[in-house]
């Protein structure tokens, strides 16, 4: 586990080429204070209130969806999540109201299938966590040559928020999609590649996985903590299941 310093953190009076080197964007300025470096490495430093982020990151392996690597640091004695920059040189990120897609209808049917591929992938992994955040600022696409791409997903910590059986399933900047039996089968028939993303995940041992994480970090699940989590998951499973049914 790595130990994050005081003088890790960002400091505006010596710190001057950060914003460029990490690609922050001047309206995100005052995040930078949540930014270290460490091994000469840039990571951003986040609150561990929950095993969300990590949960997120297992469930994108599991798609093979590209995700933000979670670690769990400590500073003063406290359980950090540290991020590192996953952005690489020579390529563009941008928010999705800098595309073209921005304010576009059926984003879906604009896009080409790589791209669209993974955005179904994101709404799989969203659903099942039930996502509420996954707003414009919490989707990041990559350009290269002119071509869109998803960046890594990232910002998993607003999840489980929702009972299952609430009217809408999933809501985020891209795609509305409601309870209703109609709309779902309507979805479900347009991109049936997503029958196949729902079902990874429903026979995937999240709980497992998350255990055999934190076992890296010497970190055991207490009986009240799996117990919740597992609810949250079981909560999920039961969305999924709604959807493929």
């Amino acid at each position: 586990m790595k130990t994050i310093n005081k003088e890790d953190f960002y400091n505006k009076k010596t710190c001057t080429d950060w914003q460029n080197k990490i690609g922050v964007e001047d309206y995100e300025k005052n995040r930078l204070k949540n930014w270290a470096k460490i091994d000469g490495e840039f990571y951003y430093i986040k609150e561990l209130c929950n095993y969300n982020e990590i949960i997120g990151e297992l469930i994108a392996n599991s798609l093979n969806l590209k995700s933000a690597h979670y670690e769990i640091g400590k500073y003063k004695k406290k359980l950090k999540y540290m991020t590192k920059n996953f952005k690489e040189d020579g390529k563009e990120y941008l928010k999705i109201y800098q595309t073209e897609l921005h304010n576009k209808k059926n984003i879906l049917d604009l896009v080409d299938n790589n791209l669209r591929n993974e955005l179904l992938k994101m709404f799989a992994l969203d659903i099942f966590m039930m996502q509420t955040d996954r707003c414009n600022v919490n989707i990041m696409f990559e350009k290269e040559n002119d071509k869109l791409k998803l960046a890594p997903l990232y910002d998993y910590s607003c999840a489980y928020l929702e009972i299952y059986n609430n009217f809408i399933v999933y809501r985020n900047c891209i795609q509305n999609l409601y309870m209703n039996e109609k709309d779902i089968n309507e979805f479900m028939n347009k991109y049936p590649i997503m029958y196949n993303y729902l079902q990874i995940i429903d026979n995937t041992d999240y709980l497992k996985l998350l255990k055999d994480e934190l076992l890296k970090y010497e970190i055991e699940l207490k009986k009240r903590e799996e117990h919740y989590i597992e609810r949250e998951f079981n909560e999920g499973h039961m969305l999924v299941k709604r959807m493929v049914n």
